[in-house]
């Protein structure tokens, strides 16, 4: 696998990393993030317009975005998750979690304090790369209060394909050259 770093960008604040890069000749923005626990739209909002002042190629945003959403939370109150799908609509982003497993219910995160699950760790993909999503997936919450989850993108790897052979037609005009090749025989 050929990796190549285009450019970064670091948050002073550590609330995330956006990576360019090429993966086996095709460009991706990679973009990790660890949202606030409040304000977490307007952080988004801020990111995103950021984002699209450095993204090429294939967008793949991830990490623990801490809102919950009326389907993805066991609790009876819901903290601010309004408003999030029609920025992440006109962002041209997907949660390719929900995407691919519509009604269904899984969590990536266990409250001890509230006693209850949610997901808030997700990958959110450009259409492009939606296309060539096979899947997402949440394992199980053990070592820590958050799940892990699995992205997993078709191979667009195009290898370039070998030189074909072509024998070098000067050796049958040069004598010398007929001669070794005779020798051979």
């Amino acid at each position: 696998m050929a990796f190549t770093t285009i450019s970064s960008k670091v948050d002073p604040n550590g609330r995330y990393i956006i990576l360019v890069c090429s993966i086996n000749n095709i460009t991706y923005t990679l973009v990790n993030i660890y949202a606030p626990n409040d304000h977490q739209i307007t952080f988004l909002r801020k990111l995103l317009k950021h984002l699209n002042s450095l993204k090429q190629g294939k967008v793949i945003v991830c990490g623990d975005f801490n809102m919950d959403r009326s389907l993805d939370s066991t609790s009876l109150t819901r903290r601010s998750g309004g408003g999030v799908a029609s920025l992440l609509h006109a962002e041209g982003l997907i949660d390719v979690w929900r995407a691919q497993h519509s009604v269904e219910r899984d969590y990536t995160f266990f409250s001890t304090l509230y006693l209850s699950y949610s997901r808030i760790d997700m990958f959110l993909v450009d259409e492009a790369t939606l296309l060539h999503t096979i899947s997402t997936d949440i394992g199980l919450i053990q070592w820590s209060d958050h799940a892990p989850i699995t992205l997993t993108l078709e191979d667009l790897y195009q290898s370039p394909r070998a030189p074909i052979w072509r024998n070098d037609t000067f050796l049958y005009s040069n004598p010398e050259s007929v001669r070794e090749l005779s020798a051979l025989f």
